[in-house]
């Protein structure tokens, strides 16, 4: 019998994109232009996978392992991109094609106290069947007056593609006792293989946490709780679809940023099986040409069923 059917979801969640989230900006500012929108669903069981098995000594070596929880998760998300005609050197238009990702993704998580493993696979498809126009077209008709016009006939053609990705969190410190306050700084690293994206990534985070109410005698997710995150990232990028084109048609193709950093801040509030967050992205220039760093913001929620929240990845 599959996870699916065998029990319900320990954990379901939403999450969406866009640069119209970009609050600190009056409407008639937000930008309309590079990684523009996206959403993701997802729904989280315990327990692993019974097909994803890693060669070798690899798998064995991670079954051996002790006091880690094993997870795994099942989700589907789009990712929208659109351009703006800009000059570059040489005087000629230079623009962003653009372009839909539509995927599902698996994935599992082994985590511990001190560290997190998480190995993720994504399928999908590039171009107009991605639905990135039709999508876009609903959330411009939500505020029209708003909205810059977009031609969609320049975008990526139609092809497969798929990305597999491995990161690893790792606690660097950790602060308080959590009834009053607690704290982390943990470290980041992971990699990215695929004709979508191909990428070195490593980074940091830092975050606090701060009960309301007396979270030592009140019963577990009696009291809500603030935390509070930021962190910054780096990209080293071999390959990016959305950037240097289809991988097995031709296509159009802009003069990639070999490197990239990102940014990001997030406030969620967590009480009993719900938690909802706000995160704020900024990511510096991926192509030359590209008039000004993108940035957009994130709303997501999280319900779990069985038992009190934990932090919106």
């Amino acid at each position: 019998m599959s996870p699916l059917s065998a029990q319900g979801p320990a954990a379901v969640r939403v999450s969406a994109d866009n640069d119209a989230f970009n609050f600190w900006l009056p409407p008639w500012a937000r930008t309309d232009r590079e990684y523009t929108s996206g959403f993701s669903g997802a729904l989280d069981f315990p327990g692993r996978i019974g097909w994803l098995r890693l060669p070798g000594r690899l798998e064995a070596r991670r079954s051996a392992r002790e006091g880690f929880t094993t997870t795994h998760r099942y989700g589907v998300g789009q990712a929208i991109y659109t351009g703006e005609v800009v000059s570059n050197d040489g005087g000629q238009p230079s623009m962003r094609p653009n372009a839909g990702w539509l995927y599902f993704e698996v994935s599992e998580q082994d985590s511990s106290d001190r560290m997190t493993e998480e190995y993720r696979l994504a399928v999908g498809v590039v171009g107009p069947p991605a639905l990135g126009e039709k999508m876009q077209q609903l959330f411009h008709s939500i505020a029209p007056e708003y909205q810059r016009p977009v031609d969609w006939a320049r975008q990526l053609p139609a092809e497969p593609g798929f990305i597999a990705r491995y990161v690893r969190t790792t606690r660097l410190a950790a602060f308080g006792t959590g009834a009053r306050w607690s704290a982390r700084i943990d470290a980041r690293a992971g990699v990215a293989l695929g004709t979508v994206l191909t990428s070195l990534t490593g980074g940091a985070q830092a975050r606090i946490s701060v009960p309301l109410g007396s979270a030592a005698s009140a019963p577990s997710g009696r009291w809500p709780r603030f935390e509070f995150s930021a962190e910054a990232l780096a990209h080293a990028v071999v390959r990016d679809e959305f950037v240097d084109g289809t991988f097995f048609r031709p296509s159009e193709r802009l003069a990639r940023s070999p490197f990239h950093d990102e940014a990001r801040a997030s406030l969620a509030l967590h009480w009993s099986q719900v938690t909802v967050a706000y995160r704020a992205t900024r990511q510096s220039v991926q192509y030359r040409g590209q008039p000004s760093p993108a940035s957009w913001g994130t709303l997501a929620t999280e319900w779990r069923p069985g038992g009190r929240t934990r932090q919106v990845r």
